[in-house]
């Protein structure tokens, strides 16, 4: 009997890849064969791939097509929101990143912890599909058992850069390395309300940008001894960080690798509403949220709760030289509020977690004979008829589907690369000693048991 079969498609690499890896590995434990890699390589060759359930990474609009491609072809739906960690309001939140036939279409749902999974319940769409609060397999990777992964990493930042402090910059809304992302966005926001909201929203976000990068001189002035590293989010243009930075030799505009090594070595983490405030607060760095401006309506609440907040620049500055000097912060976090939203801090794996839902699952429906035979060829071609588009854009400059595009969501990783990380989490796990992996495609590669 064949093993059934797991699709995890993961849109970037540096973010989401590893997580999945670790996701797919104990799926090949508990019986099951996957399919992992780049979402983007994964969804041009659907229609050659074997019936799977498909691990979705968002309910958004613009996930319509796929879903529906999916269901034609026979695949059964679950899904998480990779961002349904943080929002502004749950109001817009909803309209901008969950759409009910995506929704609708999905057999389970994985949330992040308590607070999604209410969110979900109250949203109008929902239907009463399972919801299982199973945290997320990226938080899997911060876990002490888990952290041995990180030190080859953390080793070589600590060796270029000593201690250094973190901008994590969290603006790809108004500074996205499309130059037509807005337009795309508004394109899916159907309801005028929510529209305005976001269009408000952003006028707001661009303020606080620019003066995050003109706080970055300031910075490199104060601390002239010490490496400032900014990280831009992976949809960021780092065009304007690297003009900010110029001139200032201390001053480094960095993106490659994994975020949990450079919050590892880092002495203190800048944000403002990013989802590196929790993750480096789970792992115990010292994590303070600049906010020179604030508004009850347009920030993010979860990620700057977690966090000290600096007023302005020379209350930052004073801040940081509390965290060089190794002093403790005075206005610590309730734990309560990181455990309302984020599920699986200990105990099984968020990965295993996952899993051990979609087995509850039970077997995938047998196809039946006529309305399948036509639903199915309908899927075809609409899988042929979506890849032969964005073929045709691959050459498109500053494209959503131009191969630039996707080589900055999703960097070429070769097999030996995947065999060593699946090593290592062996290593750390003890675990996936019957785990081999080939490569499929490019970028996407398919576990299961050695035989």
């Amino acid at each position: 009997m064949t093993e059934p079969y797991l699709i995890i498609p993961s849109e970037n690499r540096t973010r989401e890849f590893d997580a999945k890896l670790l996701t797919a590995c104990c799926a090949v434990e508990a019986g099951y064969r996957v399919v992992v890699g780049s979402r983007h390589d994964i969804h041009l060759s659907i229609d050659r791939l074997p019936r799977s359930t498909y691990v979705g990474k968002d309910l958004r609009a613009s996930s319509a097509l796929m879903t529906r491609i999916l269901i034609r072809l026979g695949h059964r739906i679950v899904a998480w929101d990779e961002e349904g960690l943080v929002y502004h309001t749950r109001a817009h939140y909803l309209a901008a990143r969950v759409h009910a036939p995506v929704m609708r279409a999905c057999d389970l749902l994985f949330a992040w912890g308590q607070d999604n999974a209410e969110v979900w319940r109250n949203c109008q769409h929902y239907d009463g599909t399972p919801i299982k609060e199973v945290g997320n397999p990226r938080i899997d990777l911060l876990r002490p058992e888990l952290r041995p992964l990180h030190q080859a990493g953390l080793d070589g930042l600590q060796s270029q850069f000593g201690q250094y402090i973190l901008v994590n910059s969290n603006f790809g809304g108004v500074n996205h390395v499309l130059s037509d992302a807005e337009k795309i966005v508004f394109g899916r926001l159907r309801c005028k309300d929510a529209a305005a909201y976001h269009r408000e929203m952003l006028q707001y976000r661009r303020g606080l940008f620019a003066r995050f990068v003109a706080a970055l001189p300031m910075l490199a002035e104060a601390f002239p001894g010490t490496a400032i590293v900014v990280r831009p989010h992976p949809s960021e243009n780092p065009q304007p960080w690297v003009e900010a930075a110029r001139g200032h030799a201390n001053v480094y505009v960095r993106h490659e690798g994994g975020i949990v090594p450079w919050l590892l070595g880092a002495r203190a983490i800048v944000h403002n509403g990013c989802t590196t405030a929790i993750e480096g607060t789970i792992l115990g760095r010292r994590v303070i949220n600049f906010q020179p401006v604030a508004s009850d309506l347009y920030d993010i609440p979860l990620p700057n709760a977690l966090s000290e907040t600096a007023r302005d620049l020379d209350d930052l500055i004073g801040k940081l030289r509390c965290a060089e000097a190794g002093a403790p912060r005075h206005d610590a976090h309730p734990d309560d509020v990181l455990h309302r939203h984020v599920a699986a801090l200990e105990g099984p794996l968020s990965s295993d977690r996952v899993v051990a839902s979609i087995k509850e699952l039970g077997p995938m429906r047998r196809r039946t004979r006529g309305t399948s035979l036509l639903q199915g060829l309908r899927g075809y071609i609409q899988a042929s008829s979506r890849r032969r588009r964005k073929t045709l854009a691959s050459d498109i400059a500053d494209h959503k589907n131009s191969t630039a595009y996707n080589l900055h969501r999703f960097q070429p990783i070769a097999l030996a690369e995947v065999q060593a990380s699946i090593e290592q989490m062996r290593h750390c796990l003890g675990r996936f000693d019957n785990v081999g992996v080939r490569r499929l495609l490019p970028n996407v590669f398919e576990l299961g048991p050695v035989r």
